[in-house]
């Protein structure tokens, strides 16, 4: 019996360390940036660039409206596919590889072509929120 109750109190604690007050589990900073990372890609995919602004660093939103983002993408490029393949984080900056598939749909004098890139994204936690912070 007395086994039984140090197992108990084992597994107990370490239920207590894997959750939160309220008993909810706990997401490591590469979890929860990875989610709004694939949250983020996935507005993109569906053309709901003002869904994916929503996910943009205060700063970067300080200095590009809505609508200017938008225009960045919005009838030159279609996100077909992406796919968040890690996150590596120090304290309050975390950076998110991503790749992308995207069909370019051509502006003269470039013609129309599907590429795939991979890109590096950083991301900073601010106000208890993580956020992508755009290099430009």
């Amino acid at each position: 019996m007395r086994t039984l109750n140090v197992l108990f109190l084992l597994v107990a604690s370490g239920f207590l360390v894997a959750c939160d007050p309220i008993g909810q589990a706990v997401e490591s900073p590469e979890e929860l940036v990875k989610a709004r990372a694939q949250a983020r890609w996935q507005a993109m995919v569906a053309g709901e660039y003002d869904k994916a602004y929503e996910f943009l660093s205060a700063g970067f939103r300080s200095r590009v409206s809505p609508e200017e983002f938008r225009n960045r993408f919005e009838g030159r490029t279609e996100w077909t596919g992406t796919d968040v393949q890690g996150v590596e984080c120090e304290e309050e900056i975390c950076v998110a590889t991503v790749v992308a598939r995207f069909q370019f749909l051509g502006a003269p004098p470039f013609p129309a072509y599907d590429g795939e890139a991979a890109e590096k994204e950083n991301w900073i936690l601010a106000d208890g929120q993580w956020w992508h912070v755009p290099r430009k």
